[in-house]
């Protein structure tokens, strides 16, 4: 760390303290001690050790089977069942007998406890489960009221499904500590009113997979990412504080170039020196800036990583000035920084600095100072031994003593916080439980955000305009996905190119043509004319005129039950009718329903033998534009499909690759049906379903240099990527009466 030595770093920690404990208190960064929370957010904290054991204590995780999942630990009694456990939660429980009908108003009366088991087909209902050590579920062979928990055990209980998410250790740690950390959001959306801390909050919950506005119990209001937009000019003055507030800017969906009127990139670039390479002065400046840049997607010179490597200490590991003893927290936001910046694994600086942690390693699996290991220090070297491949769970890190992770969980108090010292102090126990998130979630720095990724992918989309005011690629189809994603990112779906003629010129010409290629093709061309805001009862053709509403409600009601008709048909004329507000014909919502194939889900062919996740998303969109819910057996089962078809790094795709094209219409499919997307049952990770990412990253891990997303077809691939990301309903020009989301995905051509 850096500073003055221990002695005096207590005592600025101390003062900043006394002034946190004031009843009421609200802390700014124009305001409050300024110089000090600027450095206790960037990671320079005080020496200090863990506290007591906690007593007995079970964790029970409450999968709600969308997406969205609750951690509680609570207090161990002897002879406590699994419903009296349940029952102590802060979630409202409704059982009948022995049953547990509902959770948290999720479920069925106590009249009626499984009434959503009945039917043929379909059963939903609350499962339980007893957990492992490593977080993994079996099913419960013993009623709840009947069933015993063992003290430290872990229970689970989830919605319409197998089993619920894994729950390793480290994941429920870090969840238990954001849950602490709420306490301090206020009604601003920051963390304490202060940007640092909000910034470390965000990488947390995006790791953690939390939605970064509910760290509050309030689901409305400002969240982290309103708070820092609004305070990051005020933040932002040194390089490191610039590059933290971008970094933190970005992991809660904001784009650094965007920063409330302040283009903080442009404030990063201010701060480097071509003739030294370097952003600001040492390697916490260097590393911040780094990580603020690639967070935001952001080219990088060549010479910034031969500074950042430079500044390393020639027997392994950085420290904050680049010129004295390497410690623990230089050396593991550094290792972020320069993988971030694209050194290899095998460089030797990198394993050098690795050598360094682990020589410094302290018996009780930490690092700290004055021989004193520390939550601040082992949750920065975590990370960086994280973002340089290695698992510090495992090997060298856990070899003969506990490792990084077993340290941090070990000082968790019951209420959640992770204890900088052995008493209860609030500033430093926020500030620790911080610096230790993206450790316990598996996930270091930087975490790219979708805003800035989506800004240059419609920049690129732009450009690809053609001058008839199409988009290329193929033909009027392309141009359709490029409508629905500009509408969907909230921007003028009818560009106008320099020869003036735009998307609405185009497929006002083509459009009739286009329609009677097949079902799914009117109907696309349905929605894409009704955000242009074109009459589609009256098109011109010639010298006639063409009425596409007319032709699809024709073509949808020939449609139902003909075998040569596709999923994709029968998807989009129900999306193309719901977005003209005709009334569907009767039984081609349920003729979709019966289209799927017989492992759940649905191919591109009528009861295709497999199902694929493109065609799978694609018809849980028209679902839900009919009103099918997650109450119906063919969505439930695509769901299940869905569920097992997803892939290590969070995507969908073909030959166990994540396609953006894929993924993006599972992700608007399952938004449609009220998934969580971004939430942590909808993430994948390694080892234990820890260092989990959604479909969300893979999308973001695919995006070129350029702006355009990697794909056989960058037009149909950015289209996808763009609405997916978007991460919103977009409305219909039906004054804004309602809302749907469409997919984007174009095999109609």
């Amino acid at each position: 760390m850096m500073g003055d030595g221990a002695a005096g770093r207590r005592r600025r920690l101390n003062g900043f303290q006394a002034i946190g404990r004031r009843r009421g208190w609200r802390w700014s960064a124009p305001r409050v001690a300024l110089g000090l929370a600027m450095t206790l957010a960037m990671g320079l904290g005080v020496a200090g050790q863990a506290g007591a054991a906690a007593p007995p204590a079970v964790d029970l995780v409450v999968d709600r089977g969308d997406g969205d999942a609750q951690v509680e630990r609570l207090p161990w009694e002897a002879g406590m069942t699994g419903l009296a456990l349940l029952g102590r939660s802060s979630l409202p429980v409704v059982t009948s007998g022995g049953a547990v009908c509902a959770i948290d108003g999720l479920g069925c009366p106590a009249t009626d406890c499984f009434c959503a088991c009945k039917g043929a087909r379909g059963c939903r209902f609350w499962g339980y489960h007893h957990g492992d050590a490593a977080g993994a579920w079996t099913e419960a062979g013993t009623g709840p009221a009947e069933f015993q928990v063992p003290a430290n055990g872990l229970e689970g209980w989830v919605w319409g499904r197998a089993a619920p998410l894994a729950a390793p250790a480290p994941w429920r740690s870090g969840r238990l500590a954001l849950h602490w950390l709420s306490r301090f959001q206020d009604l601003q959306g920051g963390l304490a009113g202060h940007v640092g801390f909000s910034a470390e909050a965000a990488f947390g919950a995006r790791g953690l997979g939390l939605d970064l506005d509910r760290l509050r119990p309030a689901t409305v209001g400002p969240g982290l990412r309103d708070f820092m937009q609004g305070a990051a000019a005020d933040y932002a003055r040194g390089a490191a504080a610039a590059g933290k507030a971008a970094a933190g800017l970005a992991a809660a969906g904001g784009d650094p170039r965007r920063a409330g009127g302040v283009d903080l990139v442009a404030r990063l670039t201010a701060s480097y020196d071509p003739a030294t390479g370097r952003y600001g002065a040492g390697t916490w400046d260097h590393a911040w800036a780094i990580l603020g840049l690639a967070a935001g997607g952001e080219p990088l010179p060549p010479a910034a990583l031969v500074a950042l490597t430079a500044l390393a200490d020639p027997a392994g590991g950085w420290s904050a000035d680049g010129r004295s003893e390497p410690d623990a927290d230089s050396s593991g936001l550094a290792l972020q920084a320069a993988r971030a910046a694209g050194l290899p694994a095998d460089d030797p600086t990198l394993r050098a600095a690795l050598d360094f942690l682990a020589r410094s390693q302290g018996a009780d699996g930490g690092w700290g100072h004055g021989g004193q290991s520390n939550i601040n220090s082992t949750g920065y070297a975590a990370a960086g031994i994280l973002a340089a491949g290695e698992d510090p769970r495992a090997g060298r890190w856990a070899a003969g003593h506990p490792s990084p992770l077993d340290f941090l969980i070990a000082a968790q108090a019951a209420d959640g916080r992770l204890r900088f010292g052995a008493t209860d102090e609030e500033v430093s126990d926020m500030v620790a439980s911080l610096q230790a998130l993206p450790a316990l979630a598996g996930r270091p720095l930087p975490l790219p955000g979708p805003a800035p990724a989506l800004r240059r992918a419609l920049a690129w989309l732009r450009a690809q305009q053609q001058p008839d005011g199409g988009f290329g690629g193929f033909g009027p189809g392309s141009s359709l996905d490029a409508v629905l994603a500009l509408a969907a990112a909230g921007q003028d779906p009818a560009p106008r190119h320099a020869t003036g003629r735009t998307p609405r010129d185009y497929l006002l010409t083509v459009g009739p043509d286009y329609a009677e290629r097949g079902l799914a093709a009117a109907g696309k061309l349905a929605a894409g004319l009704r955000v242009l805001a074109v009459d589609p009862g009256d098109l011109p053709r010639g010298d006639a005129r063409f009425d596409l509403r007319a032709h699809l409600v024709r073509a949808a009601s020939g449609a139902i039950g003909a075998r040569e008709q596709s999923s994709w048909d029968l998807a989009w004329a129900i999306l193309g009718l719901t977005a003209l507000e005709e009334p569907l014909p009767p039984g081609l919502v349920q003729d979709l329903a019966d289209a799927g194939s017989a492992n759940g889900g649905w191919g591109y062919a009528r009861n295709a033998e497999a199902a694929d996740p493109d065609s799978t998303g694609l018809a849980l969109s028209a679902l839900a534009a009919a009103g099918w819910g997650r109450d119906r057996p063919a969505v439930q089962e695509a769901e299940a499909w869905l569920l097992g078809a997803q892939l290590a790094e969070g995507g969908w795709g073909f030959d166990g690759a994540a396609s953006v094209d894929s993924t993006a219409g599972v992700l608007l499919g399952l938004t449609a049906q009220g998934h969580r997307v971004n939430g942590a049952g909808w993430m994948r990770g390694g080892p234990g379903g820890w260092g989990r990412q959604g479909g969300r990253e893979a999308i973001l891990g695919l995006q070129a240099t350029d702006g355009s997303f990697q794909g056989p077809s960058p037009l149909l691939s950015t289209t996808a990527g763009i609405q997916a990301l978007a991460g919103r309903p977009w409305p219909w020009l039906a004054a804004g009466q309602w809302r749907l989301w469409l997919p984007l995905l174009a095999r109609v051509r």
